[in-house]
């Protein structure tokens, strides 16, 4: 992975979170304080992103920083796993501490097992 594919993906993501919160990169430049031709240059990886930029975009967006950075990519794929791991922990979070350690140790249990296969 080089420099070009950190900036690819980094503007894949700023596009997936502008996306989500229904923003166009019109509004989402007005409320960072940049153009909209800056915004459209990010996501095509076109142009170098100061951090300052960046982190006023993850905070317009209400993401933190880091999950802009967040690689491999993020695509539908690893969406829906995502998806599926925050309402796994959902789930744990309403349960109590040995219920969560008795999954947990059953979950490694299961890991070892496919290994084997």
């Amino acid at each position: 992975m080089n420099i070009d594919d950190v900036r690819k993906q980094f503007g894949q993501r700023v596009q997936f979170f502008r996306k989500e919160k229904k923003l166009t990169q019109e509004k989402l430049g007005e409320l960072v304080g940049i153009s909209t031709e800056q915004i459209s240059n990010i996501e095509r990886a076109t142009s170098r992103t100061r951090i300052e930029t960046a982190a006023s975009i993850a905070i317009v967006l209400g993401v933190p920083l880091s999950d802009l950075f967040d690689l491999p990519l993020f695509d539908k794929k690893s969406k829906k796993k995502s998806d599926a791991i925050k309402e796994y922990v959902a789930f744990l979070l309403k349960q109590d501490e040995a219920f969560i350690r008795y999954t947990h140790d059953q979950a490694k249990l299961a890991v070892e097992h496919w290994k084997k296969k």
